[in-house]
């Protein structure tokens, strides 16, 4: 796991950098550019990313030109050399931090890039992103982003040049890198309760971090949603009994039996266990 990066005192934990602080599946940490030029005529979109915890690094570049669109898609197993960012042809070459980089895309599939970019200002560090489902946190991130201009060499299907390769090789752009530490979600107990027929349960926990409105406006949609498999596995049913389609009456049984669970026997059980209770 270790990587050049670990050779400098830029740690925040007691691992190695490639490490994430996180062990959610979904962290990622990624850039992403995007540029025109004055016209309009040319549009270019590209980013990188790195996924640790699923061992997979991405990369791709879209590029429009007129009415003619390209894209390119890379995908690798992932490397612990921070310093390198590259995915197979495609790579970034940090010239100045956080004010001058280099973009390459060797020739794939017809489409090549060699960018330079340049920021206009100093880099904007955003507000940090965070969402919540109640009392969890679902999302994590921090963005930072800067305007800039970039500088190319011509970009796009190089089988198929057009007029843009004569106008200046300047295009205005924008720069942004993300980090997101996503917290493990973890499935909302109260559809657990409530798929397996225990709407009061469903509704006691779903008052632990929600007002009475929302608690039960959340409760009547799982309803919605229970009585919506009924009647397709009714549809199902009939439908697979009239053409003969042993397959879809099987599932359409199964349909209408998920939602039929929901609604009923919730409430057998709920009464059973409140008059063991009393």
């Amino acid at each position: 796991m270790l990587g050049p990066l670990d050779e400098f005192p830029v740690h925040q934990l007691p691992q190695p950098i490639a490490r994430p602080g996180s062990s959610d599946r979904n962290f990622y940490d990624r850039s992403y550019f995007n540029a025109h030029d004055r016209t309009g005529n040319i549009f270019m979109i590209s980013g990188i990313g790195y996924y640790p915890n699923l061992g997979v690094k991405d990369a791709f570049m879209l590029v429009r030109r007129g009415d003619t669109q390209t894209a390119v898609h890379l995908s690798d197993a992932i490397d612990q050399d921070r310093l390198n960012q590259n995915v197979h042809g495609y790579r970034i070459e940090v010239s100045e931090p956080l004010h001058k980089l280099r973009l390459i895309l060797d020739e794939t599939e017809g489409v090549a890039a060699d960018l330079t970019w340049e920021g206009l200002f100093d880099v904007v560090q955003e507000q940090p992103h965070i969402l919540r489902s109640g009392n969890r946190v679902t999302l994590n991130a921090q963005r930072t982003g800067v305007t800039g201009v970039v500088h190319r060499t011509p970009c796009g299907r190089r089988s198929s040049p057009s007029p843009a390769d004569t106008r200046p090789n300047t295009l205005y752009a924008v720069y942004s890198s993300a980090k997101r530490q996503p917290e493990a979600v973890i499935r909302s107990p109260t559809r657990w309760l409530f798929r397996r027929g225990r709407k009061a349960a469903a509704l006691t926990a779903l008052l632990r971090s929600r007002t009475d409105a929302q608690a039960a406006l959340e409760l009547k949609e799982m309803e919605e949603t229970a009585a919506a498999e009924k009647a397709k596995g009714s549809v199902k049913d009939t439908v697979g009994k009239a053409t003969g389609d042993t397959k879809m009456q099987a599932e359409g049984k199964l349909d209408k039996a998920k939602g039929a669970a929901h609604n009923l026997a919730g409430d057998v059980k709920d009464a059973a266990r409140d008059t063991k209770d009393e």
